[in-house]
């Protein structure tokens, strides 16, 4: 402020940060209103072409998924297929949940538990350690994989049930 115009200065840089600020509310605030604006899809992170894929298939019981994808397949398929677990947790043994945990983990006695409960279709997520070790095991054979899911069936067959 002691140097010659500099009382000038400093009011046009407050003006030019104000400015700035107010720009920058504006444009967080138009964003909001589009982001807060478009339809959502209720959907779009649900197995709903993998299901559909299965059904046309005619993939056998005993279907492996995802928990959090167990209520929509319990409603898509009306208990016509078994699936492993949805959300009635009280429904299930706290060990079919912890074997669960091994599952989606890919830990060390997974294919055990793939015998133990007669797992023949698994519906996963893409890119997930249990998706990786099937993919690389020969007694599995993939059927469809989309953005968010992928299902496998076991030795190949998909016309029975």
């Amino acid at each position: 402020v002691d140097a010659p115009g500099g009382e000038l200065r400093l009011a046009a840089a407050r003006r030019w940060l104000s400015g700035a600020i107010a720009l920058t509310v504006v444009a967080a605030l138009a964003g909001a209103a589009y982001f807060f604006s478009r339809p959502r899809d209720l959907m779009l992170h649900a197995p709903v072409a993998a299901a559909e894929r299965v059904e046309q298939l005619g993939l056998p019981d005993n279907v492996l998924n995802l928990y959090p994808w167990g209520g929509y397949l319990a409603y898509r398929w009306k208990g016509a297929r078994k699936i492993y677990v949805d959300g009635r947790v009280s429904c299930f043994p706290a060990s079919a949940l912890v074997d669960y945990v091994e599952l989606k983990h890919q830990g060390p006695g997974f294919d055990t538990l793939l015998d133990l409960y007669e797992i023949r279709t698994v519906i996963w997520a893409v890119d997930t350690p249990l998706d990786q070790a099937l993919r690389a095991r020969p007694a599995w054979r993939e059927v469809f994989r989309d953005h968010n899911a992928v299902v496998y069936v076991r030795g190949g067959r998909t016309a029975s049930r």
